[in-house]
């Protein structure tokens, strides 16, 4: 009887072991941001961040990022209220959300620095769209870093906010000329819990 329970109990264990070994990580708020720049007039860049990201990877690897676009920062108070206000209806649509599978090699226990093509479903606006980021992952004990090795280029239009989202952003700063295109970059840093 003792034998068959011991063989019992190393039997889940070699089945349960993945799972206890990689468990979950958490977004660290305070060190993970989006950041992204708009331009205006064909050459002036402004920079914008967005924090208080949460979320976390699950033990099966899957990726879920929230963010809220009243953390969105430009630098200017005023440009904030408007992008938040007009451009992105954040009274309708209070946050992006993001989910992803991550790369299997990242659930066991092992250091590890990679480059990868990582497909994602960015929902935003309400419409959801997959767009592919590369990133640069590090893994060193119990944290996650995740950072974009090249900005990904993200266009509002194709998640349906209306070109007059973007007139009635321009037109409160002399009909200046605005791109509905920015370049997008983010890092993340996860703790394993």
């Amino acid at each position: 009887m003792n034998k068959m329970i011991t063989l019992l109990s190393l039997g889940f264990m070699t089945i349960s072991f993945p799972v206890l070994a990689s468990g979950h990580f958490q977004v660290n708020e305070q060190l993970s941001t989006v950041n992204f720049a708009s331009i205006k007039k064909q050459y002036v860049v402004e920079p914008a961040v967005m924090s208080g990201i949460s979320g976390k990877i699950d033990d099966e690897g899957g990726l879920e990022l929230i963010i809220p676009l009243n953390m969105l920062d430009t630098g200017v108070s005023i440009r904030n209220e408007r992008l938040r206000a007009m451009f992105f209806d954040e009274e309708k649509f209070p946050s992006v959300k993001v989910t992803a599978s991550v790369p299997e090699q990242l659930m066991g226990n092992e250091d590890l620095a990679m480059q990868k093509m990582l497909p994602a479903t960015v929902e935003l606006y309400g419409q959801s769209k997959e767009l592919i980021f590369t990133v640069n992952i590090v893994k060193s004990g119990s944290h996650l870093m995740v950072s974009t090795a090249k900005p990904t280029v993200i266009s509002g239009f194709d998640f349906g906010i209306p070109k007059e989202s973007l007139s009635s952003v321009s037109n409160t700063v002399g009909d200046i000329a605005l791109s509905p295109s920015v370049p997008v970059n983010f890092s993340l840093v996860l703790e394993k819990r």
